[in-house]
């Protein structure tokens, strides 16, 4: 019996270890998105953004269902990409910051600008397979569905 609870001791142990392991660390995911931005910095028309002050409690989400319409939250790479300089990760917004807030029709709607866009929603989406937050692999897979709209 005891060999059985130190087998399965090792076993726990050995998950644990490799879990821990592979999952990347901040400034891993901090650098795989200031890439995508370095590689798309041009591509956001930021024709007509307005500027918008983060307050307390609010996400990246919440704000892009404000500014684009209810449905639209999972556009919200389209305000870290203009506001790059000022947000990095979007779990990691504070009081206090100003974003831009790009046209969503200059930028979504216009083909040949939806097309550069669809590209960095699908680098953005491949950025959170490194992200270990509960809602990471949702958040990837509306991301990859966006850009693959945005690209035809």
């Amino acid at each position: 019996m005891k060999k059985y609870l130190f087998v399965i001791f090792l076993v726990a142990v050995g998950v644990v270890f490799a879990s821990c392991k592979s999952a990347a660390s901040q400034e891993e995911v901090n650098q795989s998105f200031r890439g995508v931005y370095q590689n798309y910095n041009d591509s956001v028309n930021l024709e007509g953004a307005k500027v918008y002050e983060v307050k307390q409690g609010d996400t990246l989400s919440d704000i892009a269902k404000a500014f684009y319409g209810n449905i639209n939250g999972y556009y919200f790479p389209l305000i870290m990409l203009a506001s790059n300089n000022v947000v990095l990760d979007p779990d990691f917004i504070e009081p206090g910051m100003k974003l831009t807030i790009p046209d969503f029709d200059k930028n979504i709607k216009v083909e040949e600008q939806a097309a550069k866009i669809g590209y960095y929603f699908k680098d953005i989406a491949d950025v959170y397979k490194l992200k270990t937050t509960k809602n990471a692999a949702d958040i990837r897979e509306n991301l990859i569905k966006i850009s693959s709209q945005l690209g035809k």
